[in-house]
């Protein structure tokens, strides 16, 4: 991934930059230390205020409005079927 993330992006599609930049600011630990929790805490605040079902559909709708819902990370949280075994679940 450090050899892609020094290199020439001009071919490379959103996604593949958006990892890219998720890479380097998981490396960049003089800034991740000087900001803390700081960036989550707007989340944490409305997490903190979903009462009920509508307020959660409400934050979910906001943030994905903002482009900062589930479905701009990098990566997904899902529960399916194991191929293996129908009866059980994996993530």
């Amino acid at each position: 991934m450090s050899k892609l993330a020094n290199g020439n992006h001009k071919n490379l599609g959103t996604d593949e930059n958006n990892m890219i930049t998720y890479y380097k600011q998981a490396l960049d630990k003089e800034q991740l230390n000087k900001l803390g929790g700081k960036p989550l805490k707007p989340y944490l605040n409305s997490i903190e205020n979903i009462k009920n079902k509508n307020d959660y559909l409400n934050a979910i709708r906001k943030w994905n409005i903002e482009g900062k819902g589930i479905q701009a990370m990098p990566f997904n949280f899902d529960v399916t079927a194991d191929t293996l075994n129908s009866k059980k679940k994996s993530c």
